[in-house]
């Protein structure tokens, strides 16, 4: 298996679960957060919506940075 296929089985899997464990949240304690001084569930969730959402973007345009 070369590294990209070893990335996307590890990948895959993860990203389902992740899915399927924000889809337990209730929608009335996105705000709860299991450590006081961590992130509450709904800032991690956005959390990694944001990262993907900036790396398709650099992906798509080229461009890495807000500057």
């Amino acid at each position: 298996m070369n590294p990209i296929e070893t990335f996307f089985a590890v990948w895959d899997p993860e990203a389902e679960k992740t899915v399927q464990i924000l889809k337990t949240l209730p929608p009335g304690q996105y705000d709860f957060r299991p450590d006081p001084s961590g992130r509450s569930l709904g800032e991690l969730a956005w959390h990694l919506a944001e990262v993907d959402a900036y790396v398709s973007f650099g992906v798509a345009t080229g461009v890495w940075s807000k500057n």
